[in-house]
């Protein structure tokens, strides 16, 4: 059977030769317009039969929408096109989407995406997939550092704190109203939590973490 995909505007004019020559002619496809506007969609979603969309996104502006198509009932298989940083199809990828296209995607490669993703897989080319996982290891370290700096006490976070705002030991114990002993205890604690040898390295978890007391 055809499978039957709904596309926005501009995939429609974008993609007309690919839709039409080598793939339409195999009667493969049943294509319906969605045109540019996400109402358009729903209103196709609710009157046809689709298989999948293929869709144009504005950032991460469309993503609520996107994800109303995913999660609607019977639930929508959805390819993504365009050329977007990688947190922004991450964040797309969290929501639900099946493949993600570069819009330079040749005929042949955009036909196999569609046939890949219709029998139950995903499509995301090399290079996507490569700076997406990159950015999953990134978010993933910070969530283990975010997960290390709750281990501090409160006292320990308002130390690490004025660490990070370069105060001297000193500075640190008359701004908390501590002795001077008290900070170097404190420090050698956050150390061993946070699992750093010195105070440029805790500095730097707190930096990169963004924590904030």
């Amino acid at each position: 059977m055809p499978i039957a995909i709904l596309t926005t505007h501009p995939l429609r004019a974008m993609f007309s030769d690919r839709l039409s020559a080598p793939l339409k002619d195999e009667a493969q496809f049943i294509i319906h317009d969605g045109y540019h506007a996400f109402s358009r969609i729903h209103d196709v979603l609710s009157r046809e039969k689709v298989d999948l969309v293929l869709a144009r996104i504005d950032g991460v502006k469309s993503l609520h929408e996107i994800s109303k198509i995913i999660h609607s009932d019977g639930g929508h298989k959805v390819i993504l096109v365009g050329d977007h940083a990688p947190e922004v199809i991450f964040e797309y990828i969290k929501a639900g989407i099946k493949g993600y296209l570069d819009s330079s995607i040749s005929p042949d490669l955009l036909g196999k995406a569609i046939h890949v993703v219709h029998r139950g897989e995903v499509w995301f080319d090399r290079k996507t997939s490569s700076r997406v996982l990159e950015l999953f290891a990134v978010r993933e370290a910070e969530k283990r550092q975010n997960r290390k700096i709750d281990l501090l006490t409160v006292r320990e976070k308002e130390v690490l704190m004025c660490v990070s705002h370069g105060l001297k030991n000193r500075e640190i114990a008359d701004s908390l109203f501590i002795s001077e002993s008290t900070v170097k205890t404190h420090l050698y604690r956050i150390y061993d939590k946070l699992g750093v040898s010195d105070r440029l390295a805790a500095a730097l978890m707190m930096r990169e973490g963004e924590y904030e007391t």
